[in-house]
Order: structure tokens, then C-alpha cells, then sequence
């Protein structure tokens, strides 16, 4: 009895500490929660938190606050005892007060914040839409940005009693504010003012060492790199065009008659784009005569239309001042468009450039009968498919008519007692005359 006693009392003893044993470990298992927040109110997700024996010692585990500011350790990785926690945010570390764990199963770790206001301009105007990035005051940036409103501000809500610098991106260059340490009971109040100087590009057309000033002319910001800005302006009458920059090396590029002329390098002086010009003489001819009141085009060497065209006179020539380069021209006579070759033109000079449209002299005879040629009839020209191009004559007492015309195909339409009568199509200058026959039973049939 006694025997099977002492085991009762045994296995009851053992039973009584393996339920201790698991209730311990039960609560040895749970989570263990750092909760971060910002002195504002607001839950801070994405820091990091350490875990430190309370000896100073990293005990190498950590985890990431979530959405809620809340970091979670598992109770079974710590030996127990008194813990720290570390929090790392802005490049600062925060500390928790000791905790004993598994006693204890929170802790919390409230950051004091300010607002700290950068206010970026240009010696005297707030600068909008401008990238402003958050350093601390050894230089190291803290993964913050904004872009300055209206009033050329942006605010940062940053770590009390933390120095902390700005720096603002303008037209390809950084620019930097002094250091400043952040308040707690105050808004902290930044500057960061940007220098500005107004520069003034003149683009001039050189001709012969005359300049001459060029309105209309887009001109284009770059860095001295390279680097577009986004930036243009157009040339007034006195082909100035005005640009405020901040201090740094800068280069504008004119864009003229398709052509692109740059700057030298200049910082914070005005300068200027000449662009050297040539004289293109545009002569037309036809059958080797001059050709008056044809409109001339101007193109590029790749067939792009600038938007420049004149009328020949009575020499049969335009002249144009151009950039120089390479063109080609084309005039648009009875109804065909004849080119030039390519042609450089070559600065200072008076450029020769021939357009010839060939052809030759038509000579036409209007005849009713083998020996009745038709006076005074009326004998319009047109193109091979059917366009009238503004050129009549009347045929003489022995029915002929002269056409100049220059290479192509042509017909021609003769009117007599109502009718209209037709001739072939022609290709001048392989024929350069011909005879229209009218049929003798419509002009009987007509008399």
C-alpha cells in the first residue's frame, strides 16, 4: 500500500509539473510586439527594429514594422531577461526602454517629430515645380523628396533636434541650403535661395560680316553637358530671345531652315548664335529662254518644304538667302514640277542654281480639208489628263499656232461652230508638231 501510495503521489507530482511545464512554455511561445509611432500620431510602417540584450549585446534578430507600426518577435528566440529594442529611422537610431522578457509581451517606441517648411527661391520669387531631396548634415540623403508649390515651398516632417540640409534641382544644376536643426514646439523655417541672372541670346544671319538679326528663330536650352532643359524661347524683332538661369555653364541651340547652329559655353553673360548665310540665284528657263512668274520652292537635300518660296522675274530668276547648306529647288510650271539638282551653297557667295524645264516650241496646224487650214479658231492646252492649264491661242490664216511648253505630255482642244474637237497626246520635246484634222461631215453638218 504504501508502495502503490508513493507511486500515486508520484505520478500526480509528475503529472503537476509537466502541466507547469507546458502552461510555461504556452506563454514562453507567444509574440513579443515593438510598436513605433511618430510623437504626430501616426503609426510609423517600414522602419526597422533591432533586438539588444539589456548588455549592449545584438542578439541578430529584427523585423520590420508593418502597416501599423508594429514589429513582431517570437518569444522563443530570447533567452529571457531584460531586452532593448533599437529603432533606425533617418539615419538616427532610437531606443526603447528595458523590457523583461517572457514577462513582458509590448513595448513601445514613440519618436518626437517636427515639421520643418523649405522655402526655395530665385533672390526674391518662389520657384514652383521644382524637385526638393532631404540630407542629413554629413550629406547622406534620407529617402525623402518633394516638389515645391505655388509659394515655392515643401514641408518635412522630420526627427526632433536632428540637422538635416536640402537640396534643390534647377535646370540641370543642385544647389544646396545651409543646415538646420529641427524644433520641436516650432515649425522650423529653411531657405534655400537660388541665384538667378537674365541672359540675353542674339541670333544673327552673317552675310559678308553683316549680321543681321533673325526673328521667329526657336532657341533651346542645354546644359553645357548636353542635357535638354525643356526650355526654348523665340527670337524677337531684333532677334534676341531672354533666358533667367541660375548660376552654372550653359549652351542654347537656334534652330533655322532646318538646320541646327549652336552656342559656345557661357555662364551668366549674354551671348550669340551667328548663323552664316548664302545667296541661292534661282534661274528658270524653258527651251533655253528665261521664264517669268514661276514660283520657285525651297527644300532641303532630304525633299523637306521650309515654307519659302518667291517668283521669277523677267530674267527668270528669284534669289534667296539661306543658310548654308545643302537645298534642292523646285518650280511648278504647266502643270509639272521641275527640280534642281542638290545644291551646296557655300557662305558669303551669290550661289548659281538652273532650273531648266526643257521642252521646245509646239507648233500646231488646224486644217478642215487637205487644202483648207482653219484661221481664227481658238486652240486651248492641257495636261495628258485633262487639266486645262491656262494657255490658248488662235490659229492664224494659214491655221497654225505655236505653243512654248516645257517637257511633258500635252493634248489640245480646238473649239470651232460649237464643237470641240481633240488631238492626240504629245510628248514634248520628242514631238514638236503636229496637224488636227476636223472632220469634214460635223463642220458640213454645221454650215
Amino acid at each position: 500500500m504504501l508502495k502503490r501510495c508513493g507511486a500515486t503521489n508520484v505520478a500526480i507530482l509528475f503529472l503537476s509539473v509537466l502541466t507547469t511545464l507546458v502552461l510555461s512554455t504556452s506563454a514562453w511561445a507567444e509574440d513579443f510586439q515593438v510598436n513605433v509611432s511618430s510623437s504626430k500620431g501616426y503609426a510609423l510602417a517600414g522602419v526597422k527594429v533591432y533586438a539588444f540584450a539589456e548588455s549592449g549585446s545584438y542578439t541578430g534578430y529584427n523585423a520590420t514594422a508593418d502597416s501599423n507600426g508594429i514589429a513582431v518577435f517570437n518569444k522563443d528566440d530570447f533567452a529571457g531577461g531584460g531586452y532593448t529594442f533599437r529603432v533606425d529611422y533617418f539615419n538616427k537610431q532610437f531606443w526603447s526602454d528595458a523590457v523583461i522578457i517572457p514577462d513582458d509581451s509590448a513595448v513601445s517606441v514613440t519618436i518626437s517629430e517636427g515639421d520643418v517648411q523649405v522655402t526655395v527661391t530665385n533672390s526674391s520669387s518662389p520657384l514652383s515645380g521644382l524637385k526638393v531631396y532631404l540630407y542629413n548634415s554629413q550629406g547622406a540623403y534620407l529617402n525623402k523628396n518633394s516638389t515645391t508649390d505655388a509659394e515655392g515651398q515643401v514641408t518635412f516632417i522630420v526627427p526632433v533636434d536632428m540637422q538635416v540640409k536640402f537640396r534643390a534641382d534647377n535646370l540641370g544644376y543642385q544647389f544646396w541650403s545651409d543646415v538646420y536643426t529641427v524644433s520641436a514646439l516650432n515649425l522650423t523655417e529653411a531657405s534655400l535661395e537660388i541665384p538667378y541672372q537674365q541672359v540675353t541670346v542674339t541670333v544673327n544671319g552673317m552675310f559678308q560680316g553683316t549680321p543681321t538679326p533673325l526673328e521667329g528663330i526657336s532657341v533651346y536650352l542645354f546644359t553645357a553637358a548636353g542635357a535638354y532643359q525643356g526650355q526654348y524661347q523665340t527670337t524677337n524683332l531684333s532677334g534676341q530671345a531672354e533666358f533667367n538661369l541660375p548660376e552654372g555653364a550653359y549652351k542654347v541651340r537656334a534652330d533655322f531652315m532646318n538646320q541646327q547652329f549652336w552656342s559656345d559655353e557661357f555662364t551668366a553673360i549674354d551671348t550669340t548664335v551667328d548663323i552664316p548665310l548664302a545667296d541661292a540665284l534661282v534661274t528658270v528657263t524653258g527651251n533655253g529662254l528665261p521664264i517669268e512668274g514661276v514660283t520657285v520652292y525651297v527644300f532641303t537635300q532630304s525633299g523637306a518644304y521650309l515654307g519659302i518660296n518667291g517668283v521669277t522675274d523677267s530674267d527668270g530668276q528669284k534669289t534667296f538667302r539661306l543658310a548654308a547648306g545643302d537645298y534642292k529647288f523646285r518650280s511648278d510650271y504647266q502643270g509639272s514640277q521641275y527640280w534642281s539638282v542638290e545644291e551646296t551653297l557655300i557662305a558669303d557667295l551669290v550661289n548659281a542654281v538652273d532650273i531648266s524645264t526643257g521642252g521646245g516650241a509646239f507648233s500646231f496646224s488646224v486644217i478642215k480639208g487637205a487644202d483648207a487650214p482653219l484661221g481664227g479658231v481658238n486652240c486651248y492646252v492641257f495636261t495628258e489628263a485633262g487639266s486645262y492649264l491656262g494657255i490658248t491661242s488662235t490659229t492664224d490664216i494659214d491655221g497654225n499656232v505655236v505653243f512654248n511648253l516645257a517637257d511633258g505630255r500635252y493634248k489640245y482642244r480646238v473649239d470651232y461652230l460649237g464643237y470641240e474637237f481633240w488631238s492626240d497626246v504629245y510628248e514634248v520635246p520628242t514631238t514638236l508638231s503636229d496637224t488636227l484634222l476636223i472632220d469634214r461631215d460635223i463642220v458640213n453638218s454645221c454650215v
